[in-house]
C-alpha cells in the first residue's frame, strides 16, 4: 500500500505555527523540486499564498521612523529656543552691534515663539521658512554679530533630518496599508487550498508513478505533520490545566 502524506486539523494551528509549517513544507518542496513532484504549477501561488501570511504574521505595530521623527523634533526645538534666547539677551546688550542684530532678529523669530507646541506639519510648515529667512545674505551680519553660525547650521540639519524622517513614515505607512488590507481568514483559506492541492497532486502520484523522490518527500512531510500534531495536542493539554 503506498504511503500517503497524512491529514491534520490545521484550523488547531496558530497565526505564527500556519507561518512556520509551509515555511518548512517550501522547504521540503525546494529539496525534492517541484519539477519531481509534478506540482510545478502550484509553485509560484503557494509561495505567494506562504508570503502573505508570513506578511500578517510580521505585520508591525509601530512605525520605525517614530522614534527618529521625535529626535529630530526635539532637536530643532532646543537649537531654536538657544537662538530665540541669544536673540532676547541681545536685545538687552549695551553692545551696538548686538543690540542692532538682535532688533532685527527679533520680527522674524516672533511669529515662531510657541512653535514647540505644534503639530509635526505645522511647526514644519513654520520652520523651513523661517530658516529661509534667517539664512538669507541680508541677515548674516546679524547673524554673526550674535554668534548664531553654528545654531542656524544645526537647526536646518535638524529641519532636513526631521524632513527626511517624515518621507520615511509616509513610506511605511503606505506599506503597512497594503499589508493591512490582507484579510487574516481569506488569506489562510488560500494557503490551505494551495496546500490541499499539492498533497493532493502528490498522494495521487505516489500510488500511480512512485518514485523515491515522492517516497522521501512524503515520508519527511509526515514527520512534519506528526510534529505538529504533538504541538497541538500538547497546546490542547496546557490550555486545559489552565482551565482547571
Amino acid at each position: 500500500m503506498a504511503q500517503l502524506i497524512q491529514s491534520f486539523r490545521m484550523s488547531r494551528m496558530s497565526l505564527g505555527a500556519r507561518s512556520l509549517f509551509h515555511r518548512m513544507m517550501r522547504q521540503l518542496i525546494a529539496e525534492a523540486t517541484p519539477e519531481a513532484l509534478h506540482i510545478s504549477g502550484l509553485m509560484k501561488p503557494y509561495e505567494a499564498a506562504c508570503d502573505q501570511l508570513q506578511a500578517i504574521v510580521v505585520r508591525p505595530t509601530t512605525y520605525v521612523a517614530t522614534r527618529r521623527l521625535r529626535q529630530a523634533d526635539r532637536q530643532r526645538d532646543r537649537v531654536l529656543a538657544a537662538i530665540l534666547g541669544a536673540v532676547r539677551l541681545g536685545l538687552r546688550s549695551p553692545i551696538a552691534s548686538k543690540l542692532e542684530a538682535a532688533r532685527h532678529l527679533d520680527p522674524v523669530l516672533k511669529p515662531c515663539r510657541g512653535i514647540a507646541r505644534y503639530a509635526y506639519t505645522r511647526q514644519s510648515g513654520h520652520m523651513r521658512p523661517l530658516i529661509d529667512d534667517l539664512e538669507a545674505p541680508e541677515r548674516a551680519t546679524y547673524i554673526a554679530a550674535l554668534h548664531l553660525e553654528e545654531e542656524l547650521a544645526m537647526l536646518h540639519a535638524a529641519q532636513d533630518e526631521f524632513d527626511a524622517a517624515l518621507d520615511q513614515k509616509v513610506e511605511e505607512i503606505g506599506e503597512r496599508a497594503m499589508v493591512k488590507d490582507l484579510r487574516t481568514k481569506e488569506v489562510i483559506e488560500n494557503v490551505n487550498r494551495l496546500y490541499a492541492r499539492i498533497v493532493e497532486t502528490v498522494n495521487a502520484y505516489a500510488i500511480v508513478e512512485p518514485t523515491d523522490t515522492i517516497r522521501d518527500f512524503i515520508s519527511s512531510v509526515n514527520g512534519l505533520v506528526y510534529t505538529q500534531k504533538q504541538v497541538i495536542a500538547n497546546s490542547g493539554s496546557n490550555q486545559k490545566e489552565r482551565e482547571e
